[in-house]
Formats: structure tokens, sequence, C-alpha cells
């Protein structure tokens, strides 16, 4: 999966938008949104830098068996608002 540039960080058009849906990968979530990546903090330093206003959802996306009671988690990782299994 290619990973967004730095210039896509620019999100001039949400404005214009009702609503964006970002999907993020992962290892591993829980039901609680939190997430599990591969230690490199891509995701979260660019979810980090988004407007938090409510026109961005955080989907994680999984199959069912990456869905776990718990994970480590610090207090810089963000939490996604849903998940997505198969």
């Amino acid at each position: 999966i290619k990973e967004p540039s730095e210039s896509s960080l620019e999100f001039s058009f949400a404005s214009k938008c009702r609503k964006i849906l970002i999907l993020v990968p992962g290892v591993a979530f829980t039901k609680t949104g939190k997430r599990l990546g591969h230690g490199k903090a891509f995701y979260d330093c660019f979810l980090s830098k988004l407007p938090s206003d409510k026109k961005i959802i955080k989907a994680g996306v999984c199959f069912s068996f990456q869905i776990t009671e718990d994970i480590p988690s610090e207090k810089h990782d963000i939490l996604m608002d849903i998940i997505f299994s198969i």
C-alpha cells in the first residue's frame, strides 16, 4: 500500500466536502478503536495533523481475526472512529 505524500497533508478541499473517510490499515485493532501498526508511527503522525472537526472519519480496516481485546498504546496513538472487518 502506497503511503500518502507530505503534500497530501493539505486538506483545503475539506471545507467543500460534507465528510471525509480515511481508511487506515493495521496489524491489530480493539473494539474501542485502538490500533497497532508496524511501529513507524506514520499513520499517527499523518492523522494528528488533520483538522479536528467532525468531517473526518478515521476507519480501521482489517480481518476479524485482527480484532483483539486489548493492545498496548501510548498517549500519542490516534484512536479510530470505527473499525471495518470481514
